[in-house]
């Protein structure tokens, strides 16, 4: 691993670290963020009016089920979804830079050099009749002034970074010659090849090896902070985002359900579905063969506008008033740190606790959800 030099008070600081981080602005702003897709069963709403900032060398983790608009976020802030059969709306802004409106030509310049993604099956997303070598150098070449043989040697050193040995080999290799772990560092090395601002790691452990998840996580993290990236990082794993994210969101339907610091919002969960995500997980403290909870129902298919509240269906404390409103995103009593929830009976409130009581004493919620 290179050397880095110490910034200000002994803080270490990645060479190539973006200038974004000297502006004392936010890396990445999403504002009022909308998604529909148009299909002949009707408009989906994949993602329901969300807003979040990102802080420079901060990262927020985005958690929820398969179907909850994790990865059309994602790609809604890059600019990866089709032209047609989709329509978007907010504002993103980008070190700065409004990129809403920016079509794929237009996000030539922002991609790899400003954002960039790491995608969760690296064989898929490398291309596959290209060396991995060529692949980066490709890119750096694309977005910096480097001659080739400065770009060759700089991917060499992007590759010993992320923990790729014998990188002048390995540099000449096509993506079926590596494992999985090393496919990955690939890719990583690719996103961080022209020194972005913000990093956004979808699901990137998803296809690896336990052994290897903990090495992969461990690589983004020191990468991120010694360059002072801002990164979003996507998960189904609440324990990922327990150990590796600042702030967190948790989405479910397309919206947002809560959200607020990472270690707040796991201790002291607000929203019914965050607490029931928590207790569908494994815990080191259960004894063995403990059975885990799960949630009854499926996640709701979002076409045209729900009346009430999507998790209603599946909520052990739903109302009448969950099925006809829907519940506005606002901060919970301890708001000052910025932790809100959407909805009407939140956890720990004795507001949450009657519902909750009335529903087990009558056997049921007002969504007709059994309760046993």
């Amino acid at each position: 691993m290179m050397s880095r030099p110490t910034g200000r008070e002994g803080e270490t600081v990645h060479p190539d670290a973006p200038q974004v981080a000297e502006k004392g602005q936010d890396a990445l702003v999403v504002d009022n963020m909308d998604v529909w897709f148009h299909t002949p069963a009707g408009s989906n709403h994949a993602v329901d009016d969300i807003s979040f900032a990102l802080g420079v060398g901060k990262t927020m983790g985005i958690v929820g089920e398969s179907g909850s608009g994790k990865s059309v976020l994602a790609k809604s802030v890059m600019r990866l979804l089709p032209a047609r059969g989709v329509a978007t709306g907010g504002q993103v802004l980008l070190c700065g830079n409004d990129i809403s409106g920016l079509g794929t030509r237009k996000m030539r310049k922002h991609w790899g050099s400003e954002v960039a993604m790491v995608f969760q099956d690296a064989l898929t997303a490398l291309n596959p009749v290209m060396r991995v070598g060529d692949q980066i150098v490709e890119q750096i070449r694309e977005h910096t002034p480097l001659s080739r043989s400065e770009a060759i040697a700089k991917t060499h050193r992007l590759l010993t970074e992320v923990g790729i040995p014998s990188p002048e080999l390995r540099s000449r290799q096509y993506p079926h010659q590596l494992s999985g772990g090393m496919r990955q560092r690939v890719m990583i090395a690719l996103a961080l090849s022209c020194d972005p601002a913000v990093l956004i790691a979808d699901e990137p452990t998803t296809a690896l090896d336990v052994s290897i998840q903990a090495q992969i996580m461990d690589l983004l993290r020191e990468e991120q902070l010694g360059r002072k990236m801002g990164m979003v990082l996507i998960t189904h794993d609440l324990g990922l985002a327990a150990n590796y994210t600042d702030e967190l969101m948790v989405m479910y339907g397309g919206q947002v359900v809560e959200r607020g610091p990472t270690k707040e919002v796991l201790a002291q969960p607000s929203s019914p579905y965050t607490e029931a995500l928590l207790r569908a997980s494994p815990r080191l403290a259960n004894p063995p063969h403990t059975r885990l909870e799960t949630l009854p129902g499926r996640p709701p298919a979002i076409l045209g506008e729900s009346a009430g509240c999507g998790f209603a269906p599946r909520c052990r404390r739903a109302q009448e008033r969950c099925l006809v409103e829907r519940p506005r995103l606002t901060l919970t009593e301890n708001g000052e740190s910025g932790h809100g929830v959407r909805c009407f009976y939140p956890v720990g409130t004795p507001g949450g606790h009657e519902a909750l009581k009335i529903n087990v004493e009558r056997g049921t919620t007002a969504a007709g959800l059994e309760l046993r």
